[in-house]
């Protein structure tokens, strides 16, 4: 049988709380989702009852439901049913969040809460920047070393699609304003040498 819920995805503007909860909750498990690292991928589902009727699960929740409040797993490990929800604050569910959801950084397995601990951090920014979809390194290092990694990056294309063109490092050097010492050493690092022969197809002179 057919999986309508999952199989076809169903936006509505709802006045109704409960129906805007369900479909949250549907989307997020759906193996296209922005978060399938955090649902998906982990096995979390929505129980058979619920994808196959709003009704049941209005049904089911509405005796716990509050206005105001967030639909919460108890166990973090499970998925969404009758027995594992319950209705929080966003406080304690982004709390939840941060002490049931692990990350690996350096080798060791850490609650989100540990690491923004150990590095310092707001455990909300940390989150958030997982939840964007940020690596845990550049999570962890913050918006300004990845954006400057990022115009690194772009420099290093530039420079050796410009080298291999065939221009001279001394005509590199003017257009960038780097002087030839520099661009010498720039160009004899591994990550260049390899995007050079990425470019080129051969091995770089």
């Amino acid at each position: 049988m057919t999986n309508k819920a999952y199989a076809t995805p169903v936006i509505t503007m709802s006045k109704n709380p409960i129906r805007i909860i369900y479909w949250n909750m549907i989307w997020r498990c759906k193996e296209s989702s922005q978060g399938r690292n955090r649902y998906f991928d982990r096995g979390i589902k929505v129980c058979d009852e619920w994808v196959e009727s709003f009704d049941k699960f209005k049904s089911d929740i509405e005796p716990i439901y509050k206005k105001g409040l967030q639909l919460d797993r108890i166990d973090n490990n499970d998925g969404y049913k009758k027995e594992n929800v319950r209705f929080v604050s966003a406080r304690k569910n982004l709390l939840n969040t941060c002490r049931n959801h692990s990350v690996e950084f350096n080798g060791q397995n850490l609650t989100i809460s540990e690491l923004a601990e150990k590095i310092g951090c707001k455990q909300n920014t940390l989150l958030c920047r997982i939840r964007r979809g940020w690596k845990i390194e550049d999570a962890v290092a913050g918006k300004r070393v990845v954006e400057r990694k990022s115009r690194y990056n772009s420099l290093i294309e530039e420079l050796c699609a410009d080298r291999n063109k065939g221009m001279k490092l001394t005509d590199i050097g003017k257009k960038y304003s780097m002087d030839h010492g520099n661009l010498s050493r720039f160009f004899r690092k591994e990550n260049v040498i390899s995007k050079l022969k990425d470019i080129r197809g051969k091995t770089c002179p």
